[in-house]
């Protein structure tokens, strides 16, 4: 899976991952400790 689109490159740039897990709707959180956030993906790698 790739993880990213041309407008949220930016903003998916994980520093230090820490963890990932999956939801029961197949969402994917990641939890990036470099930048104290947890990065919320869908199954086709567009995040919010």
């Amino acid at each position: 899976m790739t993880i990213g689109t041309e407008y949220n490159e930016i903003f998916s740039i994980l520093l230090r991952p820490a963890g990932i897990t999956l939801d029961a709707a197949d969402k994917v959180y990641i939890v990036d400790s470099g930048n104290n956030r947890i990065q919320k993906f869908t199954a086709d790698g567009n995040g919010w």
